[in-house]
């Protein structure tokens, strides 16, 4: 369903969202971002599969470019030596089969902190590109402009995010700051359904900000969670009859200490008994005093009058 104001609402958004973090691969993003850790290739395949919309490339494409890649620097090293430079036991590729594996589509990596021309315009405006890919450690993500909208296609996420035109270098930046290397896509991408429909049909930007779409939703649910089950324990803990009882017959217990200490209090000073350091017991000083607090302070007074004029006019009896 498609709303009038030309944006893409449920349920097609949610079919988008899915196949732009699903579609690009063999298996789907869940499964993807799960056996991530313990296969890091899928990383990079990943990457690249988002980056393109499409099943491009399997971890076995990729490893005969890694393994072609080590056999030409053996030949260039006039080594005989038989280590892998390009891949790693856990399955981790380097960037020059990341750039190799593009390049076979005519398409060219390079960095964004390259100090030329070309990556000058491109730091002073990251919109006018078309695409990122970002690595760190052992992971790698994409960043790609999808009709006139940018998304986070990082397979850590359960599903792609928006990004604003605004946020796009804030969020390079960022990267950048947290060691990423970045490097721009430059050459005519693979043409794809999901930039032909969002050309049209743009994703609202409201829309991942709702509740259950924003990247922070599990824990605003989470937080929703906690404060529904805290509303329901106390409303069960009103609803308990015993419980109330027992609180009730806790209350007239404190009062009737209360009433019991104005009595002690008042027959004290009647005979002139009140004790230095018991006089200032229960103190509140006036600025830390409500008016609860004072309310109260004038009652006892009330209370301990009355009981002092009794006590008189027995004595005078």
């Amino acid at each position: 369903m498609l709303s009038t104001n030309g944006y893409a609402e449920e349920p097609s958004v949610v079919r988008l969202l899915q196949h732009l973090g699903c579609a690009a691969d063999v298996v789907p993003l869940n499964e993807i971002t799960w056996r991530k850790f313990t296969m890091s290739e899928f990383c990079a395949q990943h990457c690249l599969n988002s980056l393109l919309q499409g099943p491009y490339f399997t971890v076995e494409s990729l490893a005969e470019i890694a393994h072609n890649l080590d056999d030409r620097e053996r030949r260039a090293r006039n080594s005989m030596q038989s280590d892998c430079l390009n891949t790693d036991e856990t399955g981790n590729f380097s960037v020059q089969v990341i750039a190799m594996a593009l390049q076979n589509l005519g398409l060219e990596l390079v960095p964004y902190m390259r100090k030329s021309e070309e990556a000058e315009a491109a730091r002073a405006d990251p919109t006018s590109q078309r695409a990122f890919i970002c690595h760190f450690d052992m992971h790698w993500l994409a960043i790609r402009r999808l009709g006139h909208q940018w998304f986070d296609l990082n397979s850590l996420h359960s599903q792609p995010r928006l990004i604003s035109n605004t946020y796009l270098s804030i969020y390079l930046a960022q990267l950048n700051s947290e060691r990423y290397s970045i490097w721009f896509v430059t050459g005519h991408l693979p043409e794809c359904e999901a930039d032909q429909y969002l050309m049209l049909y743009p994703i609202s930007e409201t829309y991942l900000t709702q509740p259950g779409h924003s990247s922070g939703s599990n824990e605003t649910e989470k937080d929703a969670d906690l404060q529904k089950a805290l509303a329901l324990s106390l409303q069960d803990d009103f609803n308990d009859i015993s419980l109330q009882s027992v609180l009730a017959e806790t209350k007239r217990e404190a009062e009737d200490l209360e009433m019991q200490r104005a009595l002690r209090i008042s027959a004290q000073e009647s005979h002139g008994c009140v004790n230095d350091n018991n006089s200032t017991r229960g103190y509140i000083p006036s600025h830390l005093r409500t008016l609860e607090d004072i309310g109260r302070s004038e009652e006892d007074r009330d209370l301990q009058e009355a009981i002092r004029l009794s006590l008189q006019f027995q004595d005078g009896n």
